[in-house]
């Protein structure tokens, strides 16, 4: 019985970050539910796990860099080329194989964050200036090339791959992708060597380095791991909301960021929560569509968003101990 007990007390101190991030999932959906009846419907519910799987497949790949005291900008930027080029093989006749098409979409996904994790590790450029010209590059040249216009008319066979509603349930095939996401990630970040690397990297990358760990190594992973999963979310969104656009993922990155930091993870590095990341981006989920369904105007959406943005990145700081000037390195980049 002691053993029990201590195994639950040490689960609660363990995760109770994740604990309190339920508990206000929780308390927000009653009081949502309780201003509209329909937010707790079982339809409603499904579509707030469904819509926010492509923001939740993205966060992952955010955790990982996050996790490295570094930060990714382009996000959203990657996502958007993805998406063009997901919807002009489509709509070409190029390829009309969907696992063609992922595999194209992951592989142009990895391939742009592998770009910025090199030039992250090996011209020693800080994170943030690196991913904001490759926003930049991305944007500017989208723009260019296709305008505002956008390609729409995609076929059924490709839509359905991402609004197919698998056992007869509510859920969209979205969310169980998000799911074996999120279970891929957690046995590649705690089971693997590499997973371990970037952890340790994050922590302390001249001990990690003393100790055999090249952090060159890390970064390069994790922002590969951020290209692979704007990839799969660029392939799945396209097909779930059926077109494509250049201007598509804009602003994505401070929500993904967000959620990231609000699951626990710190901007210092060295430390990742893959359940966290998970609730954070459902408690975002929650509150956008609370908001919603209690009909509060737009423009008190957006400022409350944003507040709940702001807090998490300063609550993140503030939790973060200045050593030996190793705080605040995700706003520079990691001292290689």
């Amino acid at each position: 019985m002691c053993q029990v007990v201590a195994m639950i007390r040490r689960m609660f101190v363990n995760r109770r970050r994740e604990i309190l991030l339920a508990v206000v999932i929780v308390v927000l959906s009653l009081i949502f539910g309780a201003v509209n009846s329909t937010f707790l419907s079982p339809s409603n519910l499904a579509s707030i796990i469904s819509n926010n799987a492509v923001y939740g497949i993205m966060a992952i790949g955010m955790m990982f860099v996050i996790s490295t005291g570094n930060i990714d900008v382009s996000a959203g930027a990657q996502l958007a080329l993805v998406s063009m080029l997901t919807a002009k093989l489509v709509s070409n006749g190029i390829f009309s194989s969907v696992p063609m098409l992922m595999i194209c979409s992951l592989v142009t996904g990895l391939a742009l964050g592998f770009i910025n994790g090199s030039l992250v590790a090996y011209l020693k450029i800080p994170a943030i200036i690196v991913t904001l010209a490759t926003l930049n590059i991305i944007r500017g040249g989208m723009l260019l090339t296709f305008g505002s216009s956008w390609i729409s008319g995609l076929p059924d066979w490709f839509t359905e791959t991402a609004r197919f509603k698998p056992f007869g349930g509510e859920l969209k095939i979205t969310a169980y992708y998000w799911i074996l996401a999120c279970i891929l990630a957690a046995v590649f970040l705690y089971k693997s060597v590499i997973g371990r690397r970037i952890i340790a990297v994050g922590a302390n990358p001249e001990g990690a380095r003393r100790i055999g760990f090249e952090p060159k190594t890390s970064y390069i992973w994790a922002f590969t791991i951020m290209g692979a999963t704007s990839g799969l979310a660029a392939f799945l969104y396209t097909a779930n909301v059926g077109i494509a656009q250049a201007v598509a993922g804009n602003g994505y990155e401070m929500s993904l960021i967000a959620a990231v930091v609000i699951g626990g993870t710190s901007f210092n590095g060295g430390k990742a929560s893959i359940l966290g990341t998970f609730l954070g981006v459902l408690l975002l989920g929650v509150i956008e569509n609370g908001l919603v369904t209690a009909r509060v105007p737009l423009y008190w959406q957006e400022f409350v968003t944003g507040v709940v943005i702001i807090a998490a990145i300063i609550s993140s700081i503030i939790r973060t101990p200045i050593i030996s000037g190793h705080s605040y390195k995700f706003i520079w980049g990691n001292k290689k």
